[in-house]
């Protein structure tokens, strides 16, 4: 009879508080579970409960014993979870929010190889400039966002940007072009409403909630826009856009990836963050 059978016994009758109902669900004896609990009481020379006809209680050094006990059998089930994951095919429910503009960028592009690969994954895939609480919506992993995730979630960077200033030639050549922050304030400013604060330093004329949207508003012309480098980066090459205030250097913004925090991660959220970690890694525009 191995240690590890009496640990094993002594917690399920710690669990149920009773010896018959420790046998039952063991489906073993009666006099079998008492004789491995005495065994392992008399290896450990102390009483790990009291017994009565009425009920069975732990001792104090018992509840301290089951505690750590109870750890160790989680962390032991925890670990054949995990090995059973990474020798099984990933399978299952994933739900993904992205950054609308990244996972245009560096998520859709390659998802269908992805998918190919993974075939037993249905993947939920939401395009959304927001901040889930992952937790109550039963979401999987955010992504692709400059914005700090739910304070309950694991953040890992996967990526860094930098916020520049854009407008298209035909807006500045109507309008002139700002040499100074200050003088946004006599220019059309293009903004998103999840940034707090920026209408201390200028007037927006448009705020939209959606990158996209604000990209294609400065192509046509509209006003002076704020987007990730990565973001115009496209735009720029083409000469539909143009940097301004380029002086002004802004901090480097870190590109996050959120998931809440388990022992072991699953399979499917493994994949998934691993292939837009590679696709990241090869991107110019993360890497100059």
């Amino acid at each position: 009879m191995s240690k590890f059978e009496q640990i094993y016994t002594f917690v399920a009758v710690a669990d149920q508080l009773g010896f018959a109902a420790a046998a039952r669900n063991l489906g073993i004896s009666t006099a079998a579970v008492s004789k491995q609990v005495s065994l392992l009481e008399t290896e450990l020379g102390l009483s790990l409960f009291n017994r009565s006809t009425r009920k069975v209680e732990l001792t104090d050094t018992g509840q301290s014993y089951y505690l750590e006990c109870r750890k160790i059998l989680s962390d032991l089930e925890a670990a054949d979870s995990m090995a059973k994951q990474q020798h099984q095919e990933p399978a299952g429910l994933l739900r993904v929010t992205a950054g609308r503009h990244f996972a245009e960028h560096y998520i859709i592009p390659k998802l269908s190889t992805w998918l190919q690969r993974y075939p037993k994954i249905k993947l939920n895939l939401e395009l959304a400039e927001r901040v889930p609480d992952l937790q109550k919506e039963g979401i999987d992993i955010l992504i692709g966002m400059s914005l700090s995730g739910p304070l309950d979630c694991i953040q890992k960077q996967i990526a860094q940007t930098q916020y520049v200033f854009c407008a298209s030639p035909t807006y500045l050549e109507k309008n002139g072009t700002p040499q100074k922050l200050s003088e946004l304030k006599n220019h059309q400013v293009i903004s998103h409403s999840m940034r707090h604060g920026e209408s201390s330093s200028f007037k927006s004329i448009l705020v939209l909630n959606d990158t996209k949207a604000m990209l294609q508003c400065a192509i046509d012309g509209i006003g002076i826009v704020k987007l990730h480098d990565y973001v115009v980066q496209t735009a720029i090459s083409k000469g539909k856009l143009l940097i301004i205030l380029s002086e002004l250097k802004e901090p480097k913004l870190s590109i996050y990836v959120c998931y809440l925090p388990q022992r072991h991660v699953q399979g499917k959220i493994k994949c998934f963050i691993d292939f837009c970690e590679t696709e990241v890694s090869k991107a110019k525009s993360f890497n100059q």
